[in-house]
């Protein structure tokens, strides 16, 4: 999956490994989505996007992270790529996080 255009509000994570959680921080202000890049798996029989962006500020500044939740204004232009690939997502308790594995 790729995309891109503008939101007005995001909310980005980075995942702390020690901690085994995500950090969070908000942004509420128009953001120009400048790469929008993830997949889309299995969890839980049900289907989980899972996605990365980077977005540009007025002051021309740049943020970047794992995309929690976002609010697109004025739109967002994006493809999904079908593949062959079955993959689902499992918990790895030693990462605390739900990785890819091959369908079974």
């Amino acid at each position: 999956m790729t995309g891109l255009g503008g939101v007005r509000e995001v909310r980005l994570g980075r995942y702390d490994p020690a901690a085994k959680k995500y950090e969070e921080k908000a942004f509420k202000e128009q953001l120009e989505l400048t790469s929008l890049v993830g997949n889309v798996t299995a969890k839980d029989g049900a289907p989980f996007l899972h996605a990365h962006g980077t977005l540009g500020g007025r002051d021309w500044s740049v943020v970047g992270g794992h995309v929690m939740s976002a609010v697109v204004f004025p739109l967002l232009e994006s493809v999904l790529t079908p593949t062959d690939n079955d993959a689902v997502r499992e918990l790895d308790e030693s990462l605390g996080l739900y990785t890819i594995r091959k369908a079974p």
